[in-house]
């Protein structure tokens, strides 16, 4: 597990899988949770959602959640009418009748822990736990590359 910590690290903290596709080391189930912050918690929470990964801290995991597709790949092809979207969904259920992804779901709990850390809390938690960077090093990425809000002193 070790040699895993180390590859992932100088690959900027990239999940490791084998050639099945089996995860081998995520970075972001090797922490100590129990240290955390409420804040860093949800932000670990934060980024284990954006990784398709559910998080039980937020809630238990929804039924089936593990089975579900990432995307309704028809969802652009649909119209945001409900009469004919029922009729096009009558007539070709398979294409137009809305499907529960896991988008539905990791999107919600996503934007309302956002809501509750703020977007730079979930992008530090990021750097910090998923890409095993340092606070400093996100720091300065944020006031640089970031847009810095005039007047602000980072």
């Amino acid at each position: 597990m070790s040699t895993y910590r180390e590859l992932s690290i100088q690959d900027g903290g990239a999940t490791i899988h084998d050639r099945d596709g089996n995860v081998l080391y995520d970075p972001l189930y090797d922490i100590d949770e129990e240290s955390l912050s409420k804040t860093d918690r949800l932000g670990v929470a934060y980024c284990r959602l954006n990784s398709w990964n559910w998080d039980e801290y937020i809630c238990q995991k929804p039924d089936g959640f593990d089975t579900l597709p990432k995307f309704d790949r028809y969802s652009l092809e649909r119209i945001n009418h409900p009469v004919i979207m029922r009729f096009l969904s009558w007539i070709l259920p398979e294409k137009f009748a809305k499907k529960k992804t896991k988008d539905d779901y990791i999107r919600r709990a996503m934007k309302a822990i956002e809501m509750e850390i703020g977007a730079a809390n979930a992008s530090r938690c990021h750097w910090v736990y998923g890409m095993k960077r340092t606070e400093e090093e996100w720091r300065a990425w944020w006031c640089t590359e970031h847009i810095p809000i005039k007047g602000l002193d980072c």
